[in-house]
């Protein structure tokens, strides 16, 4: 059995023609406006510097040291020891927090002193932490 398949296409009206076609127009406008948004917020078009975000610094003058730092979270490091760059940091660890029992708002939190946690050995969840 032979089959002969004479498909005739005929062409589309001009009007659903362009239909498609300012359809993907605007498509495409609106892709290419997202991407320079996008490229704008992230400053990182190359042809043109966002002044509201800029990261240069100036290594010639010193920092203001009399302003004070942000000290809402403690920084969880031994400042005794030297930071460790080839070993990726371990954030598998829980924090052992009791969250049933209050925080003692009362009596501040000592940031004289850092925090003293050696990070390669690990934490003992049986024993309550000791907040005193």
């Amino acid at each position: 059995m032979e089959t002969q398949t004479n498909t005739q296409f005929k062409q589309a009206p001009l009007k659903d023609r362009m239909v498609v076609y300012v359809g993907v127009a605007i498509v495409l406008l609106i892709s290419w406006f997202y991407i320079l948004g996008m490229g704008w917020h992230m400053n990182t078009l190359p042809f043109i510097e966002n002044t509201s975000m800029n990261m240069n610094m100036d290594m010639d003058k010193p920092m203001n040291m009399d302003k004070p730092m942000n000290m809402d979270k403690p920084m969880n490091m031994d400042m005794d020891k030297p930071m460790n760059m080839d070993k990726p940091m371990n954030m598998d660890k829980p924090m052992n927090m009791d969250m049933d029992k209050p925080m003692n708002m009362d009596k501040p939190m000592n940031m004289d002193k850092p925090m003293n946690m050696d990070m390669d050995k690990p934490m003992n969840m049986d024993k309550p932490m000791n907040m005193d």
